[in-house]
């Protein structure tokens, strides 16, 4: 099976009232059409919150997108329910996956990083909004 990776790289979210508008570019080698997207998003979990003194909580993610286009709409109602990951700085976690005729390539992970004043970003934190201050 062919390998089909989101890069992170390529990942931008941009933050309006409705949630956050993640966009990402295609992978690049599909070994076949891409047929559906999905879109997982690091949720809190109360049970790993318990667990986390005795050692690294395992995450857990809900799909908060199903879809044949690169990009989505993650709603603030969702958004209200997400773990946010403090090991560097605040993120928000997503896992991104594409499936093509063979089944789904293995999910990227992106943090997306929490800032005070920036709206845009891409995986790795680079700010694109007007502010010009750079959110890493």
């Amino acid at each position: 099976m062919m390998k089909l990776v989101v890069n992170q790289c390529d990942l931008f979210v941009r933050q309006s009232a409705e949630g956050a508008h993640l966009s990402w570019e295609p992978p690049q080698n599909t070994a076949g059409k891409i047929t559906e997207y999905s879109v997982f998003l690091a949720v809190r979990n109360a049970a790993a919150q318990t667990e986390q003194k005795a050692g690294p909580a395992q995450l857990a993610f809900v799909r908060v997108y199903c879809g044949p286009t690169p990009n989505c709409l993650v709603t603030t109602a969702s958004l209200a329910s997400a773990h946010i990951d403090y090991t560097t700085k605040p993120a928000i976690i997503f896992r991104i996956a594409a499936r093509n005729e063979k089944g789904y390539g293995p999910a990227t992970q992106v943090r997306w990083l929490q800032g005070k004043y920036c709206r845009y970003y891409t995986a790795l934190g680079h700010c694109y909004s007007l502010c010009g201050e750079c959110c890493i």
